[in-house]
């Protein structure tokens, strides 16, 4: 019997940088090992930010539930996170996904961009109190930040890509 990998994360980014080059776009790959804390693996994200660059990693970054009640999932909190740290600026689009499409929820994760960041301006969203009682879906659902894929019937991490403008 012989065992051979029919996908992985490492697949599924070098085909997002791929099809991100096809369209004239500089991609960089920073891991497909990111394992880190949230907090920790969004500044690794964001630390090599350029403008008209993709960064791609994949991984299931690390997140301990310290309180009963709130409803989300690592994507979701990650993207709240990167918010909450100031990183996202209006030129970047940052987002953060189960690849199986599903996010502890129906949602498979976070879409961070100009809008949601005017949208959590707009309705006084409290992202830090969002963060501390784990309940970044329904917080994304109001600033439209959150991305619905149904299930995909493959799991091979969670994938993170940001892209930000000129």
């Amino acid at each position: 019997m012989r065992n051979f990998i029919l996908v992985s994360n490492q697949i599924a980014v070098s085909a997002m940088k791929t099809k991100a080059e096809e369209f004239c776009l500089n991609a960089q790959i920073i891991s497909t090992e990111l394992y880190d804390e949230v907090k920790e693996a969004a500044k690794k994200i964001f630390s090599v930010k350029e403008e008209n660059k993709i960064i791609l990693a994949a991984g299931e970054p690390e997140l301990e539930i310290t309180k009963k009640g709130g409803f989300g999932g690592r994507n979701t909190h990650l993207g709240l996170t990167a918010v909450s740290l100031g990183l996202v600026g209006e030129n970047d689009i940052f987002l953060t996904l189960a690849s199986d499409g599903i996010d502890n929820s129906e949602a498979a994760g976070a879409l961070i961009d100009e809008k949601t960041l005017e949208n959590i301006d707009k309705f006084k969203i409290d992202i830090n109190k969002a963060l501390a009682d784990f309940n970044s879906y329904p917080t994304l659902q109001k600033a439209q930040g959150l991305i619905i894929t149904g299930p995909t019937g493959s799991n091979v991490s969670d994938l993170m890509l940001l892209l930000t403008k000129k």
